[in-house]
């Protein structure tokens, strides 16, 4: 008989917590947060989708969370998955908070790479070139993922000096991974493409051909002076061979390629075409 009403009280204690209400609270949050980050069935990407549900629902709570989440994130007593689960939910919130950017900054001298290739990646959101430096530091890091999140957290911020730090460090002797820093420096090229571009689009006149020529001796000395002579023919090689830009933007670089030293312009074309095959 004792056994028929435990079960009772068990069945009827289950049916009232199916209908008890959410209260969507610190506690749930953590709660749920930790669940997502324990799970061992599914794929991250399914976990970040479960942990970003989880953040709308707090749509109107936009002051507390944030610093639940640092709270985990600087707690190195907390499982690392759970933290590391924390750290990437700071991108809802990086851009308004300075607390957030300063716990990532903790987060890179973390004992767990994972953690601090999770903060790399969240910094780099900001595009902030003043954080180049604190980059840089780990671009000969042993750990092959940190490399690149530095790596390509220099070069997304498409500062002129992005380029120059990430060549100087590509040429030492130490270098770990010289093929990640090599990718980075292509998307370094690709900005002084895409800036030539707007340049061109934005910046030519229409008219006799040495009114053109004297505003496209304009845009080239705008370019170089961060970049380099070298790099902008680099980039003026890349418009030129690259058949999915506009044909005007492809016959100005031609025209500017012309004009330019012969020399450097054809060992910019070779290493076009050689990037190419």
């Amino acid at each position: 008989m004792s056994i028929i009403v435990s079960g009772l009280k068990s069945g009827l204690n289950n049916a009232i917590s199916l209908f008890k209400p959410t209260v969507l609270d610190k506690e749930y949050f953590l709660k749920q947060l930790k669940k997502i980050s324990r799970d061992t069935v599914h794929v991250q990407l399914y976990k970040d989708e479960l942990a970003s549900n989880l953040i709308y629902k707090y749509e109107g709570r936009k002051d507390e969370v944030p610093k639940w989440l640092i709270e985990i994130a600087q707690n190195k007593e907390n499982d690392t998955n759970y933290r590391k689960q924390a750290v990437s939910l700071f991108n809802y919130y990086i851009t308004d908070n300075p607390d957030i950017v300063e716990c990532l900054k903790k987060c890179l001298e973390d004992n767990h790479s994972g953690i601090r290739e999770a903060a790399i990646n969240k910094l780099s959101l900001l595009k902030d070139k003043n954080l180049i430096s604190l980059f840089a530091k780990y671009l000969n890091n042993e750990d092959y993922f940190i490399c690149r999140a530095a790596a390509n957290a220099i070069a997304e911020t498409k500062a002129p000096e992005a380029l120059q730090i990430l060549e100087a460090k590509r040429n030492e002797p130490e270098c770990f991974h010289k093929n990640i820093l090599d990718d980075a420096l292509d998307t370094c090229l690709e900005t002084i493409g895409y800036k030539l571009i707007h340049e061109f689009r934005h910046g030519l006149i229409i008219g006799p051909e040495e009114e053109m020529k004297s505003k496209r001796a304009e845009i080239l000395k705008k370019i170089t002076a961060p970049y380099g002579e070298e790099r902008l023919l680099e980039g003026l090689v890349s418009i030129a061979l690259d058949q999915d830009n506009e044909r005007r933007d492809m016959e100005e670089a031609i025209k500017c390629l012309e004009e330019a030293d012969r020399e450097k312009a054809f060992k910019a074309l070779i290493k076009g075409m050689l990037d190419r095959s």
